[in-house]
């Protein structure tokens, strides 16, 4: 059963665009929120993971937060991982696209699976891949002025993020989305003196 728009505007939770707003295929701005429709907007397209916002995470340069999403996916004995790391765009949200099914057929399963960083092993879907997740959505905004810039432009609007979530997405719509709000307000508050 899905959220009433009601809920869906508390939260920032959307079943789909048409829920959202009628939909021109830009970021919408209704009321105090933003649709993000990450392709067809400047603004959500520079805040999109597949946007190419090159970063450095932990010594280790990636092209945007979804090489960085999907790369993980690779085991560490692998060479994939590491060209995964160099993609952004599509090119990089489809490259995980094998490893992703066979991460949902272990989960359907009730069998754990993995990601790999820095050679260790990270539970899929665990509050450490969040978190590491998280780590590397820090960094592109630290790291990229424009795109700094864009998230906090944002004002103080609730940022909706109306695309399904996949059963083996590494990263949940309403996650995504509070992470942005965590960044930005973090951004937009000046250092103390």
């Amino acid at each position: 059963m899905g959220l009433n728009t009601g809920e869906a505007e508390k939260t920032g939770i959307f079943e789909s665009p048409r829920q959202a707003a009628a939909g021109d295929g830009r970021d919408l701005v209704l009321g105090d929120a933003i649709v993000l429709v990450q392709f067809n907007d400047p603004i959500g397209k520079i805040l999109s993971n597949p946007a190419p916002t090159p970063f450095v995470l932990d010594g280790v340069t990636l092209a945007s937060v979804e090489a960085f999403i999907q790369g993980i996916k690779f085991s560490g004995t692998t060479s994939e991982g590491a060209r995964v790391f160099g993609l952004y765009g599509l090119e990089a949200k489809h490259a995980g696209r094998a490893v992703s099914v066979k991460i949902a057929q272990r989960r359907e399963k009730f069998e754990s699976a993995s990601v790999y960083w820095k050679g260790e092993e990270i539970p899929f879907g665990s509050d450490r891949h969040l978190n590491l997740i998280e780590r590397a959505i820090a960094a592109k905004f630290k790291q990229n002025p424009d795109a700094a810039g864009a998230l906090v432009s944002t004002g103080n609007a609730l940022l909706i993020h109306p695309i399904p979530n996949a059963p083996h997405t590494s990263l949940k719509a309403e996650e995504f989305v509070r992470i942005l709000m965590l960044i930005r307000s973090d951004l937009a508050t000046p250092p103390a003196a």
